[in-house]
């Protein structure tokens, strides 16, 4: 009788301690998904602020961004440092997680275009980045593309005033 009645509870914890594991391997996770992207803008945008002349000259002659290339040059900088600040606060974590998919995804993007109907193929990468052929530079923001969409699935928002309960989260029993 005593036996029988353990045996619920102890079913119980055992799938509570799950849930518990979970959101601490999301917890982890979101941190250094985040910190990644981070560190991937921060050194990008440094190379092409170290090199401002060479990137600017580099976009001038982009088949796409030819007319833009003054103000493209000033803002994927600018942009890349606003999501690294993005990233590194928790309340603005999630918004940068999202910026960071689609910034990745359209330099993706760019890349493919670049790769399938240009003639000429510039690289305006600046540092290790530079040194990439298109095609590893496709497969390397591919995996950014992908480091950030998992970053916002696995995203859960820690409770602060700021944050909504979430209203699918287990009741106690």
């Amino acid at each position: 009788m005593n036996t029988q009645s353990l045996q619920p509870n102890i079913k119980k914890a055992t799938a509570g301690d799950e849930s518990i594991s979970t959101t601490t391997r999301n917890e982890v996770l979101v941190p250094i998904i985040s910190g990644l992207l981070v560190l991937l803008f921060v050194y990008a945008a440094g190379s092409k602020l170290m090199d401002y002349t060479k990137f600017r000259v580099d976009l001038g002659k982009s088949p796409l961004l030819t007319a833009f290339a003054g103000v493209v040059a000033i803002a994927i900088p600018v942009i890349e440092i606003g999501i690294a600040l993005l990233l590194s606060f928790s309340r603005w974590r999630l918004t940068g997680l999202y910026a960071s998919f689609t910034l990745m995804a359209l330099f993706t993007a760019y890349i493919f275009y670049i790769l399938r109907f240009s003639p000429y193929v510039p690289c305006s990468c600046g540092g290790v980045l530079q040194k990439m052929t298109w095609t590893t530079h496709l497969y390397f923001n591919l995996f950014f593309v992908v480091l950030a969409a998992l970053g916002v699935l696995l995203y859960r928002p820690q409770n602060t005033a700021f944050s909504r309960p979430n209203k699918f989260a287990r009741l106690p029993v």
